[in-house]
């Protein structure tokens, strides 16, 4: 009998705290949600991670991540969001340990350096392909670091280098993006059909925001983590994403959509050249 009493207090209980998460959720109280962010070694991921965690820059050099975490609170307007981050190792010595840190993540950033053309590169070839296997659904925020390292005549004084998530739906934020898309520049890739292309190249801000609607990211940022250009826009997208839990527009194939990626940008080259 004491045993039946038990369970049932104990069914009232765990009824109880449900009730009261669904509570805290309608009501904007405090919640949980996590980060992932990935991409090449020495891209600008740490240095980001601190700026949003701190709000300065620490120049302490080149020091390879392994794993690091942290936890920024994060006040949407709607609610307070305890954000954690998981900063990880961009290395390939690190390919077999990097999925741990992929489980019931709720948005990915996927970061690339704006000074070096073959970060963007390794965005289809290697990231996006990962993370779609090991965490499907989860959105995906394209990023490119290090802003201030690019000639600022490569720049755009266009919203789209700061698009937030802010639209009613996930079709109109996608379309959003893929808006930012439809400008001309000329490519700093070489010819594909080439043995060899333009390394460490600066990277556009109209080939940035093609890519990002070609790989079905949900916005797309250019950031400096020294200057803190748009890190805190970045953060409140990120949070409001994880939060709405905003599924992917489209269906990711990644060979034929990364094909046609090099492709649209060697075409736009073609057109300007």
């Amino acid at each position: 009998m004491m045993f039946i009493d038990h369970c049932n207090k104990m069914k009232k209980f765990l009824a109880c705290c449900t009730q009261q998460e669904h509570e805290d959720k309608r009501e904007g109280r405090r919640l949980r949600r996590k980060m992932v962010i990935v991409g090449d070694g020495a891209c600008g991921k740490t240095a980001l991670v601190s700026r949003m965690a701190t709000g300065s820059f620490v120049d302490i050099g080149y020091i390879p991540t392994v794993f690091e975490t942290d936890m920024i609170e994060v006040n949407t307007g709607r609610e307070t969001v305890d954000l954690v981050i998981f900063d990880t190792a961009g290395q390939e010595d690190y390919d077999r340990l990097r999925p741990f840190s992929y489980s019931d993540v709720d948005v990915v950033l996927i970061c690339f350096s704006l000074a070096d053309s073959d970060t963007l590169l390794n965005v289809m070839s290697n990231w996006v392909p990962e993370i779609r296997y090991y965490c499907k659904d989860a959105p995906i925020i394209l990023v490119g670091n290090k802003k201030d390292l690019r000639d600022p005549e490569l720049s755009t004084s266009c919203k789209s280098s700061t698009h937030s998530l802010l639209a009613d739906s996930p079709a109109a934020e996608s379309a959003a993006v893929l808006e930012t898309s439809t400008a001309r520049p000329t490519s700093v890739f070489e010819d594909l059909s080439r043995p060899v292309y333009k390394v460490n190249a600066p990277v556009k801000h109209s080939e940035g925001a093609l890519i990002a609607g070609r790989i079905g990211a949900m916005a797309y940022f250019e950031t400096s983590a020294l200057k803190g250009d748009n890190v805190e826009e970045l953060l409140l997208a990120t949070t409001k994403a994880a939060v709405l839990g905003i599924k992917k527009s489209r269906k990711y194939r990644p060979f034929t959509d990364t094909l046609r990626s090099w492709k649209s940008v060697q075409a736009l080259r073609g057109k300007n050249s």
